[in-house]
């Protein structure tokens, strides 16, 4: 594994891509995708259960983060159709979660870190 800093844009979508798959709820499967894409079966224990562990505890607090963002949008639309926020579905909820994140990825700058923060 190196320790060399990756580009940019390319850690982000490489980020995306994982948080995409963590958000179908196939944990399974995004974990596998996850640990074949950084190579994780040649580093050795405790270090790649250590690395498994720090990936999924931020991929659910970015979980949390971008639920919080697709929940409100999903109750915004309800709102503004007439319905009231109890009745959006999970589903529905989801489906604006994945909206954000898909808009998220189109809309990146090459250098995110470059971004304004102020």
């Amino acid at each position: 594994m190196s320790t060399d800093r990756p580009r940019p844009k390319r850690a982000t979508q490489i980020a995306i891509e994982f948080l995409t798959l963590w958000a179908e709820r196939d944990r399974s499967f995004a974990a596998a995708h996850i640990s074949t894409t950084l190579g994780l079966a040649d580093v050795p224990e405790p270090a790649r259960s250590e690395i498994t562990s720090a990936i999924a505890g931020l991929l659910n607090l970015s979980m949390m983060a971008v639920m919080e963002v697709g929940q409100r949008r999903a109750f915004e639309a309800a709102e503004a159709s007439g319905r009231h926020r109890d009745d959006v579905s999970v589903e529905e909820r989801l489906a604006a979660t994945s909206a954000y994140i898909q808009e998220m990825s189109l809309g990146m700058p090459e250098d995110p870190d470059a971004v304004d923060r102020s």
